[in-house]
């Protein structure tokens, strides 16, 4: 194993709620080139940087994943998983701000448009 993987390991250990005792002694019995305290502040300092990065880095990522859930849930059927992840999207998008997603009070008269149309293009 090497310094990244138990670095990128302990972070996935530590995110699944692992505590820091259990993560040291896995990381003494897999990771034995390795100081385990070197590693997790290693892998404490990578979660802190990724929550340093921009707010639009952070939204776009979210947005991703959620299209990827989006995504994933259709090609198995699931498809209350596929309304809460395009809900999510939605959401992240602020689709529901400022009246976007409301429609308009009534449909546009299609026998109107075509008339004027016509009158237009003489």
């Amino acid at each position: 194993m090497t310094k990244r993987e138990a670095v990128a390991q302990t972070i996935r250990n530590l995110l699944a709620g692992h505590s820091p005792t259990d993560v040291k002694e896995w990381l003494a019995e897999e990771a034995k080139p390795f100081e385990p305290e070197a590693i997790i502040r290693e892998a404490l300092e990578a979660l802190r940087l990724l929550a340093a990065e921009p707010a639009d880095t952070k939204l776009g990522f979210c947005q991703e994943a959620a299209r990827d859930l989006y995504r994933r849930s259709i090609e198995v059927g699931d498809f209350a998983g596929a309304l809460a992840a395009l809900k999510e999207f939605a959401k992240l998008s602020n689709l529901y701000s400022a009246g976007r997603t409301r429609r308009p009070a009534s449909p546009p008269d299609v026998e109107q448009l075509l008339a004027e149309l016509t009158r237009a293009n003489g």
